[in-house]
């Protein structure tokens, strides 16, 4: 999940050096919009495993509410895909952007930058809290659930890479 962070960090530095119009500025607020949505999709999955720890019985976590766990993963390996067509766009606009109007862009959008990604960070390390929680109940249901986080994770880290 930290690559997550890394990546949607990325990815905005990349909006916020690159535009400078309505257009551009709208590229930056998607960018952003994205990081937000990354971090309620881990809300939800972090929210799903808290209640199959509740509805737990006989040691095993709730299957319905994992069920929503899962939905909520697959939800979250969307992201990066819309990213990535973001950050393609961004590209595309970036060389037309003079220094003037990047530092007025990073002064503009740097506090909203920062907090969606500490918000993600935030998330990530309560979903966490309740992963180890839900272990000590089902150890091999967390299995399966932490297998698919890293699977989300990944398609984060492809994009990080990709420079």
């Amino acid at each position: 999940m930290r690559s997550l962070v890394r990546c949607g960090l990325f990815i905005a530095l990349l909006g916020i050096v690159g535009c400078g119009s309505d257009p551009r500025e709208a590229l930056i607020n998607s960018t952003i919009e994205y990081l937000k949505q990354a971090a309620n999709d881990v809300t939800t999955i972090k929210d799903h495993v808290d209640e199959a720890v509740k509805k737990q019985e006989n040691k095993k976590l709730n299957a319905k509410e994992l069920k929503e766990a899962y939905s909520a993963i697959d939800s979250l390996k969307e992201v990066p895909k819309k990213l990535q067509i973001a950050k393609q766009r961004i590209e595309s606009v970036s060389g037309s952007t003079t220094a003037e109007q990047r530092e007025a862009l990073r002064q503009q959008f740097q506090q909203k930058l920062s907090s969606a990604m500490a918000r993600i960070e935030e998330e990530r390390l309560a979903l966490e809290k309740s992963i180890t929680a839900a272990e000590a109940v089902d150890a091999d249901s967390v299995k399966d659930l932490r297998s698919k986080l890293t699977e989300a994770e990944g398609s984060f880290v492809i994009l990080a890479r990709q420079r």
